[in-house]
């Protein structure tokens, strides 16, 4: 189970106002990273090796963050943005609802490139020249599929 400086750790992470942060709910997220490496193992077997082949992580650690319900363009996306970027990470990968409100190609550049061009390639956004490799790999959720 969690100590408390964890659950504090996580609580200050996720910001403040945070509520239903528990040692049970750490667990459960610890009980289903098994699960997320076991889809990451599997993702890879549908990606292209050409498109990713430049992608390098240097040393022996990799860092990735993990986002989701984040896809609406404005000051809080603003600052997930800027605290994921913060740590520096090799790659992003996110859970869904990448889009709001309902996945429309005509909101995604603003919604999603915006925010992590740097980590996209091939991106064709207006937003800047995106990754020279791909560090960006997306679950599509409900908010995801557009209409």
């Amino acid at each position: 189970m969690a100590s408390t400086k964890n659950l504090a750790t996580i609580a200050r992470v996720l910001g403040e106002g945070v509520r239903g942060v528990t040692q049970r709910s750490i667990f459960r997220m610890t009980a289903n990273r098994g699960l997320l490496v076991l889809a990451l193992l599997v993702g890879c077997l549908f990606c292209d090796p050409g498109r990713n082949a430049h992608m390098q992580v240097t040393g022996s650690n990799v860092r990735f963050a993990v986002i989701g319900d984040f896809g609406q363009a404005g000051q809080p996306e603003q600052d997930v943005a800027n605290l994921v970027k913060s740590w520096d990470p090799d790659l992003i990968i996110t859970v869904g609802d990448n889009n709001y409100p309902v996945g429309a190609a005509t909101t995604i550049d603003q919604n999603i490139g915006q925010y992590y061009h740097d980590f996209i390639y091939p991106y064709m956004g207006a937003y800047g020249a995106g990754a020279t490799a791909n560090r960006f790999f997306p679950s599509l959720g409900n908010h995801d599929w557009g209409r």
